[in-house]
């Protein structure tokens, strides 16, 4: 496997702002002149990301480096789900379920209401939500605002401060 950049070589090149997350190039690598250009790249997922040293990376997982000396342990979640989003304050580590839970809603969910479907059989609405890979049912209601109620609730005990509610 090719190494990492070391937290060194990312702060020669470039330069972070934990305030705005900005990255700019603080030097191009290839002719070593002076640039201040920000980087806006974005990969097909909708990530920022730079080349750097013959490899490309997530410029929030660079911005990490930079700050802390060391790559994340495991994923970076971006706290308000906006993945250009790269302000130091809106980057936590996170495991792989953590990150998961901080999910928007499924672009097919057409009750407009995260957790919440339509029972036709039943004519209910219900709702669920998703724990360890387990669905846990969560009821069925008369309405779809009480089915969401009663994910926002399960969502507040079981995904904690990653929960996301659209």
């Amino acid at each position: 496997m090719e190494s990492l950049i070391k937290a060194h070589d990312a702060r020669k090149y470039l330069d972070y702002d934990p305030a705005t997350g900005e990255m700019r190039w603080k030097i191009w690598p290839r002719t070593g002149r002076p640039s201040g250009r920000e980087i806006l790249t974005t990969n097909a997922q909708g990530y920022r990301v730079v080349t750097l040293m013959g490899r490309q990376y997530r410029v929030h997982r660079v911005a990490w480096l930079m700050m802390y000396g060391k790559w994340p342990s495991e994923l970076l979640d971006h706290a308000n789900g906006k993945r250009t989003d790269n302000r130091l304050v809106n980057l936590r580590e996170a495991n792989r379920a953590e990150n998961n839970r901080n999910r928007g809603m499924n672009r097919n969910n057409t009750t407009g209401f995260k957790g919440v479907t339509y029972n036709k059989d039943r004519k209910k609405w219900q709702a669920k939500i998703y724990r360890n890979n387990k669905a846990i049912h969560l009821g069925r209601f008369a309405s779809a605002q009480q089915a969401f109620a009663a994910y926002c609730k399960a969502s507040r005990e079981h995904h904690g401060e990653f929960r996301r509610l659209v």
